[in-house]
């Protein structure tokens, strides 16, 4: 009987030590995965003070799982589900934004075109005034231009057509540009959480997710052959623009022009 009874605490005392010794060993493989992970995006990704907080924000966390959501409701790989997001998001976000802007500068140059009035009457007073109170050619052009410009803002307010509006396509698509790009950049670097089973998946489609001559979209487009086209494009729209002008173009106007080619 003590022999028995020695025997079992022997194959109990080995069993436990057993279990011990894995528990101890899966421990260390995930404490090893974890650091693996980390070290691999300190490595592969230059996530780095801005840029990191940026990735983590709460704007990009809703783009991306909106990119997530549209890719697993509509079943396409990844590359078409892409391309669907850029759809939507122009139609349901710039496209109106892109017509209010036109009504701006529509009005603005119904505006331009009631000035020439304006700044003959404002001549006429600003002659009469010099010789009337006396003034210098300085002090009269100091009178002149604040004239003029109350009235050119008495305009604007009337039509509610501020210059700074003609911009607003600028305001609303960068940051839409930027909260995507940085999505889609979370989702190939399985940010912010490396170890979460659903982004390792992610990244996994991404890689055979691809078309044509990009078949991973982990990795660069050796060829830039879509951001050659990308920027012919946006340079052809913004000439047609700039020919179907019918008045010269400003200062501010040309800079926006170079910005967008450059």
């Amino acid at each position: 009987m003590w022999s028995v009874r020695r025997v079992n605490n022997y194959k109990n005392s080995n069993t436990s030590t057993a279990c011990v010794f894995q528990l101890q060993q899966r421990g260390l493989s995930e404490a090893a995965s974890v650091n693996a992970a980390t070290s691999t995006i300190q490595v592969q990704s230059p996530f780095s003070g801005i840029w990191l907080s940026l990735s983590q924000s709460t704007p990009v966390a809703y783009m991306q799982d909106a990119l997530i959501a549209l890719h697993d409701s509509s079943g396409l790989p990844w590359w078409a589900s892409i391309v669907m997001s850029t759809v939507l998001f122009r139609t349901f976000i710039t496209l109106p934004l892109a017509i209010y802007q036109h009504k701006i500068m529509a009005r603005l140059e119904l505006l331009a075109l009631e000035m020439p009035a304006i700044v003959a009457e404002l001549k006429k007073e600003a002659a009469i005034a010099m010789k009337k109170f006396k003034w210098s050619e300085s002090q009269t052009r100091v009178v002149y231009n604040r004239s003029l410009k109350k009235q050119w803002n008495a305009l604007v307010v009337r039509d509610n057509c501020h210059p700074a509006k003609t911009f607003i396509v600028l305001w609303g698509q960068i940051p839409l540009w930027i909260c995507q790009s940085v999505a889609l950049r979370n989702l190939v670097h399985m940010m912010p959480d490396p170890t979460a089973l659903q982004a390792q998946i992610i990244c996994t489609e991404m890689t055979v997710g691809g078309f044509g001559w990009i078949p991973n979209l982990t990795e660069v487009d050796s060829s830039y052959i879509l951001p050659v086209a990308l920027g012919l494009i946006n340079l052809s729209i913004i000439e047609m623009q700039t020919i179907l002008r019918n008045r010269p173009t400003t200062r501010l106007q040309n800079m926006q022009q170079m910005y967008f080619v450059c």
